[in-house]
């Protein structure tokens, strides 16, 4: 079973590959970080469903973890979202499941699976601003070293979209059928 996971965003996508067997931690495939080009969020939005279709109809994923916004209210000191950085990110996810849904071939379709950053997160502490905490979980996990994810500052999107993929090999929510695609209406 091969399981995507996306961790979007407009400053840099993570993006993750695994397969393995359901209820296993599975093997990383891929794992890298796409940042959208543009000027502005909408060439950027743009740019970012367009790199996500041709990702999908390359791999043929057998499922897709989609991270998105938190469940409950936000705030606080350790809150990382703004009046100005909320709705970006809710572009980039709508991006992200809009390309999603767009893609879908009907001779391979795949479940998707939507999570809350507050649902699947849970493995590390709300005190892990720059996602280094998960970033040390998930090296561990696929025995690894940190800086194999990346830089600092970018290694905690391909951390977690490595982790969201985990995660859809270890859920136990329904996923949402397929859906018939554009070419199929």
């Amino acid at each position: 079973m091969k399981v995507l996971g996306i961790d979007p965003s407009m400053g840099g996508t993570g993006i993750a590959l695994l397969e393995g067997e359901p209820g296993t931690d599975g093997k990383i495939i891929e794992a890298i970080r796409h940042t959208p080009e543009g000027d502005g969020v909408g060439p950027k939005a743009s740019a970012l469903a367009s790199f996500v279709v041709s990702y999908i109809r390359e791999k043929l994923p057998d499922m897709i973890v989609i991270e998105t916004p938190f469940e409950g209210a936000r705030g606080g000191a350790h809150s990382k979202r703004s009046a100005i950085t909320l709705p970006t990110y809710g572009m980039a996810v709508g991006a992200v499941c809009a390309a999603v849904q767009f893609c879908r071939i009907p001779k391979h379709a795949c479940g998707v699976l939507c999570v809350a950053a507050d649902q699947w997160c849970k493995i590390t502490t709300r005190q892990d601003p720059y996602k280094q905490g998960r970033v040390r979980y998930a090296a561990h996990i696929y025995g690894m070293q940190p800086e194999d994810f990346g830089p600092k500052s970018k290694a905690g999107d391909v951390a977690d979209a490595v982790l969201l993929a985990r995660f859809g090999l270890f859920a136990r929510a329904p996923i949402t059928p397929a859906l018939p695609s554009y070419s199929d209406l």
